[in-house]
């Protein structure tokens, strides 16, 4: 038990040692999710996207009136009722969901983009961390990396677009990591 232990502990170092396989492996896994995603999505949600291309004043939760807003008229409103409403919704959805759909308005590049961008900065937010952490202990990270994809339901989240949790889900475990690495940097 020990020996394997011992040989599992040198196989996960060596893996971050050598970052572009775990990088490749993680990748690839969200490459793959992703596209599944998009496949899934594009066949429950026919109004949102229409001949694998996203109708983007569709996207419910009034992201899509906002989204259509601001690329039409320039102007940061959604009209509910015949009153304009300023502060509807958070234009961080909006504004990367527009910049995104600029690239492509392809459900299955525009999910890639989005999730290889997030995906990779929480992976490149926790090889930090794991680079500046004094005791190296790949098992941390290992478990950490791993938390990502062990509820599958909030995987499912955080590779949607339509909901502000999906660009949440992934930002949020890269402020814990950032917090966590300011707090061994400071002891």
């Amino acid at each position: 038990m020990k020996n394997s232990l011992k040989n599992l502990y040198f196989i996960i170092n060596y893996c971050f040692l050598n970052y572009n396989i775990l990088f490749t492996i993680y990748i690839s896994i969200i490459i793959i999710a992703s596209l599944l995603f998009a496949y899934k999505f594009a066949l429950m949600f026919p109004n949102i996207v229409s001949n694998n291309y996203i109708i983007l004043e569709n996207i419910p939760f009034n992201h899509g009136n906002l989204i259509d807003n601001l690329i039409n008229n320039n102007s940061y409103k959604v009209n509910l009722y015949g009153i304009d409403v300023y502060l509807d919704r958070l234009p961080f959805v909006a504004f990367i969901t527009i910049a995104i759909s600029k690239l492509s308005s392809n459900i299955y590049l525009f999910l890639l983009i989005k999730n290889i961008l997030l995906f990779s900065l929480f992976f490149l937010f926790l090889k930090s961390y794991y680079y500046n952490n004094i005791s190296k202990n790949p098992f941390f990270f290992l478990i950490f990396f791993l938390l990502i994809f062990f509820n599958l339901y909030n995987f499912q989240t955080s590779l949607n677009f339509i909901f502000a949790e999906g660009y949440i889900s992934i930002l949020l475990p890269c402020l814990f990591v950032i917090l966590i690495d300011k707090k061994l940097k400071d002891q």
